[in-house]
């Protein structure tokens, strides 16, 4: 191994088996200096032991890996347990041989040629046995292959070799791997992960790195050990890690790495061909013979790959290679050293290149690398439009972004897309900049009556509306849609399609919802007649949501699914899903399907670079409420906590005002009564209802604003000032066709006359909430309000002995396998019962518990199959039998009696 030394002076007796020249190493009185300590690699470990049933166990890295440290970790690991041990740490002459159980153990082989009769003798031996090759690379080809050729059609015996090396072996060993009898550790086993890289720089520089540290750091290096040690020593000296000083391909000490360890052992012809092909992100053969001119780069990049450089081959439609990222910033250093001159023209030949192939991003890239400016605007204006169509829009905004303000001007619809991108990352002024030069272009065209300068001016009125609804201004962004809609023929069919989805959403916001079927079928329409999966993918995501307010759950459901299966589809843009994916978890939660919602929210959570308000309203509070419903009430106000930063980030007031009012829910539903009053407090809700009372202009921000108002003020105790703005947001709901905010706004109407001791009224506003939540099965939001809202419910079911209506059966599915939350009174009994003026039929005892539940006259008669008249007189019989005049005294009275609940 190169990081061992001689342990042991040799054993002369050792000798005397005649099988190898040695020469003393050291003499009895040499003290060796210990190794200083390595950081546990267990699961590394256990794959080594797990491979000792083969025959062959290659680990195969380029340097810096800590190949040998691994080895050496896992030979001590043998020699513990009192394994038979033989390492070989192969040098550029000889070698040196360690024996575990010999004593003295070491001895040195003075030429490779050496370790053949090694190999033989251990096969010979009798009994489990390792043999650990360190250093493999560094022996001569031929005898490396013989040396393969023998470990693995050698006879059966219990010898077991590990081969450290850079490279793989040439020899062909695919059915060997096939059969079991080869086992590979190679460079990305060997990467750190995130808790082993913490750990590693925990120990080495006594310093215990954040989160943002150790994830710039994973990022940057891949896990490569070499850069992670390099970390904990400048953490060591300077003790917090300076980002702009953190180490890269450009750092002194990796360049010196690299130049030595890599680059600089290379024969001149690979070296040209590294340094000529540094600008490529992904080297395919025929792209590197187009650089460099000239054919023959496959056999190269074989040849890079089998002398185990920085090279990983990639797993896409694409195929080919690429460099390690370190290893790609030093090359780059050293082509703009030593060919400054050729960096232009390397990277023009690079960018026609993947242009022909149709990867518009990558050569608008490498021409932007080479400072060819204008033919990089051209490639994205010429393929700007198919980008957005399939998903890849934003990546080509930032390299629009890129481009020197000089080239913007001549291409002003570059602008309009890059004014988009910068308003969806919310950088609004960078939009407004962008569009600024736009008006400028258009102000010296303003001569010319061109229908250019109409279009212009149609798609910045469109740019704009896109920045009203980043900035979730949605009455702004409808004026705008509505505007647009009129001169929707001068669009193509996706700006169309934005344009019906974008009025889609800003009308949802502002509970304008009579037209949303319209409007949904438009959208699909339009991404269909474009074919763009990504347009339908946002369109869907509009849908959805709009459908959830409607009462619509099951299509709501329906059309996410959809949403989230088209964006699956797209393998390199993953962050898609994330448009759907809060959304439909949000959606089933509500209907308790609560496993799929906590699958999607763990593939789907939206991302702070990406996310939107509906996405993050969605995640945030979906998330909050699965951890509270496990009782872990810190997890879930952290959940909201961490979102409340997003929206101070990015300036999301309806995200911030949906949170704070999820935050007193939680408070209150377990027992935090003052600090929801504190957040009130903080909040300015702890005021009359006069400024939460609903008005045309306001949007759902205001009824989250409101809702909050509403829980605070039952806490309060102002149980009747809480009712009069339920009843007042009910209508203003229940007139917009609101299905979602009815519910929820008749639940909370409920709890209200709750807390004013008004049970009967109670029971009544929850009967209705019950009735609009049946056909689309709106679960939790009953549930979530607790013991008080369940018993209620309950206290319906029983009193109903016929529940065939769809009310009836959706209450009972709701109420299936739920534990009672409290015992409450003894139920009234099913017989007949006396009374002080004679005994009550069954048929009148069901009569009564349906009163007692809040019922209309109607409503029990339809359940008993009576006529209202009939009813009345059933209720008039039991008047006179128990002694009361009223159905409020008769239902006080026949609770006293414990005829009902």
């Amino acid at each position: 191994m190169t990081d061992l030394i001689a342990e042991d002076i040799f054993d002369p007796g050792f000798g005397r088996a005649g099988v190898l020249d040695r020469h003393v190493l050291a003499d009895r009185r040499t003290v060796v200096t210990p190794e200083p300590s390595l950081l546990p690699r267990p699961r590394l470990i256990a794959d080594l032991q797990a491979a000792r049933g083969a025959r062959l166990t290659i680990v195969r890295a380029p340097a810096g890996f800590g190949k040998s440290s691994l080895i050496r970790q896992w030979r001590d690991t043998m020699v513990a347990e009192r394994r038979h041990v033989v390492t070989i740490a192969v040098g550029r002459q000889g070698a040196v041989l360690t024996d575990s159980l010999r004593r003295p153990a070491t001895v040195r082989l003075d030429s490779h040629a050496a370790i053949a009769p090694v190999v033989e003798e251990r096969q010979r031996q009798r009994g489990e046995t390792v043999l650990i090759i360190d250093d493999w690379h560094l022996l001569a080809a031929e005898l490396a292959d013989s040396l393969i050729d023998r470990i693995i059609s050698g006879r059966d015996s219990g010898l077991h070799v590990v081969l450290g090396s850079r490279h793989p072996p040439r020899v062909a060993l695919a059915r060997a791997r096939a059969l079991g009898q080869v086992v590979d550790i190679d460079a990305r086993a060997l990467c750190f992960t995130r808790d082993e890289a913490a750990e590693l720089l925990r120990s080495e520089s006594g310093v215990n790195p954040d989160a943002a540290t150790l994830a710039d750091l994973i990022r940057t290096s891949e896990g490569w050990p070499f850069v992670l040690r390099l970390e904990a020593t400048k953490l060591r000296a300077g003790g917090r890690r300076d980002r702009q000083a953190r180490v890269s391909g450009e750092s002194r000490l990796v360049q010196d790495f690299f130049l030595e360890e890599i680059l600089g052992p290379q024969p001149q012809p690979l070296q040209d061909f590294l340094i000529r092909t540094a600008l490529l992100d992904r080297l395919d053969a025929d792209l590197c013979d187009a650089v460099i001119g000239r054919f023959g780069s496959a056999d190269l990049l074989e040849q890079l790959e089998q002398a185990g450089l920085f090279l990983d081959a990639v797993d896409d439609q694409r195929g080919g290679y690429r460099y390690h990222p370190l290893f790609a910033q030093f090359l780059r250093a050293q082509l703009r050293r030593r060919l400054p001159g050729d960096v232009h023209s390397l990277a023009i030949r690079a960018a026609d290149w993947l242009e022909l192939k149709g990867w518009f991003g990558d050569a608008a890239e490498q021409a932007i690398e080479a400072g060819a400016f204008d033919r990089a605007a051209d490639i994205l204006s010429a393929h700007c439009f198919t980008a957005y169509c399939n998903g890849v829009g934003h990546g080509f905004a930032s390299l629009m972004l890129r481009l020197p303000r000089r080239v913007l001007r001549k291409h002003p619809k570059l602008l309009l897309y890059a004014a988009q991108a910068a308003s969806v990352s919310r950088e609004f002024g960078v939009a407004e900049d962008l569009l600024s030069l736009v008006a400028e272009h258009m102000r010296a065209a303003s001569g010319q009556a061109t229908s250019d300068g109409a279009q212009l001016d149609h798609l910045v009125l469109h740019k704009r509306m896109l920045m009203a609804q980043a900035e979730d201004d949605q009455p702004a962004a409808e004026r705008k849609c509505v505007e647009l809609v009129r001169n929707c023929d001068s669009f193509d069919p996706y700006t169309r399609g934005t344009i019906y989805g974008s009025l889609l959403y800003a009308r949802r916001e502002q509970f304008k919802l009579t037209d949303t079927n319209d409007l949904e079928g438009a959208g699909i329409r339009e991404f269909n007649r474009c074919n763009s999966p990504y347009g339908l993918v946002w369109h869907l995501s509009v849908v959805g949501p709009t459908r959830f307010v409607t009462g619509d759950l099951a299509g709501a459901a329906r059309r996410l699914d959809q949403a989230v299966a088209l964006a699956t589809a797209f393998e390199d843009q993953s962050w898609l899903a994330e448009l759907p994916g809060p959304l439909l978890a949000e959606v089933c939660y509500e209907r308790d399907d609560l496993d799929r919602s906590r699958d999607l929210l763990a593939r789907h959570f939206p991302s702070s670079a990406r996310g939107f308000v509906d996405q993050y309203v969605a995640g945030y509070l979906t998330d909050a409420r699965l951890k509270a419903l496990r009782g872990d009430v810190e997890a879930a106000d952290a959940r909201l906590v961490g979102g409340l930063a997003v929206a101070e980030q990015r300036n999301l007031d309806r995200l911030r005002q949906n949170l704070i009012t999820e935050r007193i829910r939680l408070m209150l539903r377990f027992g935090l009564r003052e600090e929801a009053l504190r957040i009130g407090q903080e909040e300015g809700l702890l005021v009359a209802s006069d400024s939460v009372k609903p008005r045309a202009d306001f949007t759902t921000r205001d009824e989250a604003r409101a809702f909050g108002w509403m829980r605070l003020a039952i806490a309060r105790g102002a149980a009747a000032e809480a009712a009069a703005l339920a009843q007042r947001w009910l209508r203003f709901a229940a007139q917009a066709g609101a299905v979602r905010s009815v519910i929820r706004w008749e639940i909370l109407l409920a709890r209200a006359c709750l807390a004013g001791d008004d049970e009967r009224q109670a029971q009544r506003v929850l009967r209705s909430a019950v009735g609009r939540a049946a056909p689309g099965e709106f679960i939790r939001s009953f549930l979530d309000e607790g013991s008080d809202v369940v018993g209620l419910l309950r206290g319906q079911l029983e009193a109903s002995p016929i529940c065939d209506t769809p009310a009836d059966r959706f209450l009972a599915r709701l109420l299936a396998d739920r534990a009672d939350p409290s015992p409450g009174p003894a139920a009234g009994r099913a017989g007949i019962v006396a009374g002080e003026h004679g005994a009550l039929t069954a048929r009148q005892i069901d009569i009564l518990r349906m009163a007692g539940a809040g019922m209309r006259n109607s409503e029990i008669g339809d359940r008993v199959g009576m006529t209202e008249g009939s009813v009345k007189w059933y209720l008039q019989q039991i008047y006179d039998r128990i002694g009361v005049r009223r159905r409020s005294g008769a239902i006080q009275r026949a609770r006293e009696l414990g005829l009902i609940d």
